[in-house]
């Protein structure tokens, strides 16, 4: 990386930590999305992360694959884990937004964020989180978008093509992420 570069993403780094740049920009994207706070605060996909119970129920529902730890995490100890899209380094308001980008799809990070939370370190792991990461993405895919209803073929591709970026970007990045909670002994 170029040190001009380098000097930049730290500076936006620092910015993104000011809970007032972070207020501000989640102001701008509310508007920009909606036309107006009063509509963004009206609409049920403002730019926030989800609560993480509806989140654990939604797993379930939907029979998604995860790990037996799972079912079994205490309320506050799932509470903990949650962070929705993007791993804890990132600033809540870049977060909220990637998870409003990918909130069809929101309920995959759950079962994914909970294995990053026991991560071994192992390529062979991480490995399986991927491809129950792939798994659950048809999974809730199919849920908000049945082939059965062809008036939402058009919402359904779109949707698919975020997944697959996601997928792309995952493959690439996450396993650095991976041995870097292992080593830490704490959740990404």
């Amino acid at each position: 990386m170029k040190p001009w570069m380098k000097t930049i993403l730290d500076y936006a780094k620092k910015a993104l930590a000011n809970p007032a740049v972070q207020q501000a920009i989640l102001q701008l994207v509310s508007r920009v999305l909606f036309g107006s706070p009063a509509r963004a605060m009206a609409s049920d996909h403002r730019c926030k992360i989800s609560d993480p119970e509806w989140i654990r129920r939604e797993v379930q529902r939907l029979n998604l694959k995860r790990s037996a730890r799972f079912d079994c995490l205490a309320k506050e100890d799932w509470a903990k884990v949650w962070n929705g899209w993007g791993p804890d380094s990132w600033p809540y308001v870049l977060r909220a937004v990637i998870t409003w980008m990918e909130r069809y799809l929101e309920v995959v990070a759950g079962p994914h964020d909970e294995w990053y939370d026991q991560s071994d370190g192992t390529p062979e792991t991480w490995r399986i989180v991927m491809d129950q990461w792939t798994s659950n993405t048809h999974l809730a895919l199919n849920d908000k978008f049945p082939m059965s209803a062809w008036y939402l073929w058009p919402m359904r591709a779109a949707t698919w093509v975020k997944a697959k970026a996601a997928i792309a970007l995952l493959e690439k990045w996450s396993f650095s992420a991976w041995v870097s909670a292992f080593k830490r002994g704490e959740s990404i």
